[in-house]
């Protein structure tokens, strides 16, 4: 058995083939395997092997044990007289090497590592993140009805944005403040609480005629004086209430044109109007963690579909964000990958606690495992 720090010749056919052996050594090596033409064959299949498995053993932990231990540990015999089957068996060990180094290089490491996103989209675009709802803010702390008394908006597109928010109908009264009749419905039907539990199903909207054009008061005052009558969310007229002046039945004309109609919960209204706010305000400062919930309840709200699809689109913004921060890593990657996955960490990490932290999360793990982008596949 060799001593520890004994040379042996297949440490110095890996220096040879490495080109780690100095001048003089190379010259003096050269030498000796043109005085054996047995080592020199050797030497060239060594090469051969070294030069096939040269990508690989790149990637290969060098191993500190030399050949001639292997050889001491079997029993085997280096003796002058066994060169040939030594060289033999030699040839065999670094070919099951190769072997080996290739498959582990080319097979395991041939590509990058892939990952599967479940709800990050691989298109950074959506058609529905561009669109936005509008749920107005007053409806964060507004009902039409409240302490016994219509809560009359005064504004036709407030109302008609609110009508389109909680897809009820708009109830118009155009009314002179002077008037005796007009007095007399605020006094008297607007007081009624049946009449407040109809209008409570409606967006109550009331215009000082006298406030207005003259040619746009007259044309409301052609239709009916008072003016009462139910419009759609744009303005189009679904009911002027029959007679003049006081003559009406208010109560019975409501009902008509509130027929079927389901007054929403509106302590849920401005609750979820609340949250709205608040996401929004978040999402124009990327703080998705806090953006997530509040548009997640939203979108669970079917009962009031202008609400779910704010939550909805919000969400589909949302995965929108993470996509590109995705897409700007993979092309970030490409220049310098230490800088691309700091930066990718950090643009992450305002994901936490969303629908997208598994999948961003996975990529990051898949990166930081193999220092290489991943390769990016959508689940189906």
């Amino acid at each position: 058995m060799k001593a520890p720090d004994e040379r042996t010749v297949f440490d110095d056919l890996r220096a040879w083939s490495a080109g780690t052996l100095s001048e003089d050594e190379r010259a003096r090596f050269e030498h000796e395997l043109a005085l054996d033409p047995e080592k020199a064959r050797l030497a060239a299949d060594f090469q051969a092997v070294w030069k096939a498995t040269e990508i690989g053993a790149a990637f290969a932990h060098p191993s500190k044990t030399t050949f001639d231990q292997i050889v001491a540990r079997t029993e085997l015999d280096l003796r002058p007289l066994h060169r040939r089957r030594v060289a033999a068996a030699a040839a065999c060990v670094f070919l099951a090497l190769a072997a080996w180094l290739a498959w582990e290089r080319l097979g395991t490491h041939a590509g990058p590592p892939v990952v599967e996103l479940r709800s990050v989209p691989l298109n950074a675009s959506d058609p529905r993140a561009d669109e936005a709802p509008a749920l107005p803010a007053l409806l964060a702390d507004w009902s039409p009805v409240r302490d016994g008394g219509i809560q009359w908006l005064d504004s036709p597109a407030a109302a008609q944005a609110v009508s389109a928010a909680v897809a009820r109908p708009i109830f118009v009264y155009g009314y002179v403040e002077q008037c005796p009749i007009c007095r007399g419905f605020q006094r008297d039907q607007f007081q009624d609480p049946a009449i407040l539990a109809l209008v409570e199903k409606s967006v109550p909207l009331k215009i000082d005629l006298l406030a207005l054009e003259e040619s746009e008061m007259q044309e409301l005052w052609s239709r009916r004086y008072p003016l009462l009558e139910m419009q759609d969310e744009r303005g189009t007229i679904l009911r002027t209430f029959p007679g003049t002046f006081a003559d009406v039945d208010m109560r019975d004309e409501l009902d008509r044109a509130l027929a079927g109609a389901k007054d929403p919960d509106w302590g849920v209204v401005r609750r979820l109007t609340a949250l709205f706010l608040l996401a929004r305000d978040a999402e124009s400062k990327e703080r998705w963690t806090a953006a997530s919930p509040a548009l997640t309840e939203l979108a669970a709200h079917e009962d009031l579909p202008n609400f779910a699809a704010a939550g909805r689109n919000g969400l589909a913004r949302m995965a929108a964000a993470a996509a590109r921060i995705v897409e700007e890593a993979r092309v970030s990657a490409k220049k310098s990958s230490d800088s691309a996955l700091s930066n990718f960490e950090e643009a992450a990490a305002r994901f936490s606690g969303t629908p997208f932290e598994p999948d961003l999360r996975a990529v990051q793990a898949a990166w930081r495992r193999t220092g290489r982008f991943p390769e990016l596949k959508q689940q189906s």
